[in-house]
């Protein structure tokens, strides 16, 4: 009976030795999660060419540099720098559409369409703005009411204004700026 008694001790020292093991490191024990944490790659990060560091701040400003990019881009393919639409309703809605491209800054762009509840900024208020305006023609001495027929049918707006304001800055450095009552 000891005999028995003997060999389970024996295998159950055995069993509880080869469980604890050694891990990679040599150290005898278990790993505890935060040690297994510790040891483990990060795999989620945002690799950026060599130039850029992986930080947030770099990758919003290689974004931004982007999209700053492919804005200007665009703007350059129109005969205008800069365009702000306002139109206001008499039942309180309101249409705002503004895309500003001072020098040496980025492109700004917003669009807050009160009409749709659509409200957006940067690239993709850009975006949904240049589609309305790439087809425009006008010129720094079209008429009035030419340029405030065009905007409307361009961004689908209805005609039953009670204020419309436009401003648009031309390449050769003239503006159209309109502001119109309709009351």
């Amino acid at each position: 009976m000891k005999r028995i008694i003997i060999n389970l001790a024996s295998l159950a020292l055995l069993l509880t030795i080869t469980a604890c093991g050694y891990n990679n490191q040599g150290q005898t024990g278990t790993n505890t999660n935060n040690e297994r944490n510790e040891n483990t790659i990060n795999t989620t990060e945002d690799v950026r060419p060599d130039t850029m560091s992986n930080d947030e701040d770099a990758t919003f400003d290689y974004n931004a540099t982007q999209y700053n990019d492919y804005m200007k881009e665009k703007m350059d393919e129109l005969n205008f720098t800069a365009i702000s639409i306002e139109v206001k309703y008499s039942d309180g809605k309101e249409f705002e559409a503004n895309i500003d491209q001072d020098r040496n800054e980025p492109i700004e762009a917003e669009l807050e369409d009160e009409l749709t509840n659509n409200h957006v900024t940067g690239k993709a208020a850009f975006d949904q703005i240049y589609v309305k305006i790439k087809d425009l023609n006008l010129k720094s001495d079209s008429e009035q009411q030419h340029v405030i027929d065009q905007i409307l049918k361009a961004f689908d707006l209805p005609k039953d204004y009670s204020i419309i304001d436009i401003d648009i800055l031309f390449n050769d450095g003239n503006k159209i700026d309109i502001e119109k009552n309709k009351q």
